[in-house]
Parts: C-alpha cells; sequence; structure tokens
C-alpha cells in the first residue's frame, strides 16, 4: 500500500483517528504495521501509525500536521 498523503492524515486526525504516530516505514506493511497490529493491535482505535519513508520525511510531516493540527495529538 502506498504511504498516505500529508492532507490523508490530516482527514483521518480530523475524523477522529485518535493519537496519530508517524513512523520511517516504506509503507502501510513496515513499521506501521508491526506497532499498530503486532504492538499496539488492541489499541487500533486509540492510536494510529503512519508510515513516512524516512527520518526526515517523519520530521517534515509531524511539524506539518502539527501545524494543521494545533491542538491535535500528533506523535
Amino acid at each position: 500500500m502506498p504511504i498516505p498523503s500529508l492532507d490523508d492524515i490530516t482527514v483521518q486526525a480530523l475524523a477522529g483517528a485518535a493519537i496519530v504516530v508517524i513512523v520511517e516505514g516504506e509503507d502501510r506493511g513496515g513499521d506501521a504495521f508491526v506497532y499498530g497490529d503486532i504492538w499496539f493491535g488492541d489499541r487500533a482505535t486509540e492510536i494510529r501509525f503512519f508510515p513516512q519513508d524516512g527520518w526526515p520525511q517523519v520530521r517534515q510531516a509531524v511539524e506539518t500536521l502539527r501545524e494543521r493540527l494545533p491542538d491535535g495529538p500528533i506523535f
């Protein structure tokens, strides 16, 4: 599955996607899958993991999402 755009993540966060955690994975089958489905699977409605393909992209995504959603739980 492709990496979600920041617009997609913003929409999901506004729709109540719970805590948004940006991870380095290259696709939804990597880090996001391990954290979301394996480690925190029982809390999937409270914590959502979104890959962004590398540390620089994670930093930029968190910065942008915090600007868009200043009161949102973005990590």
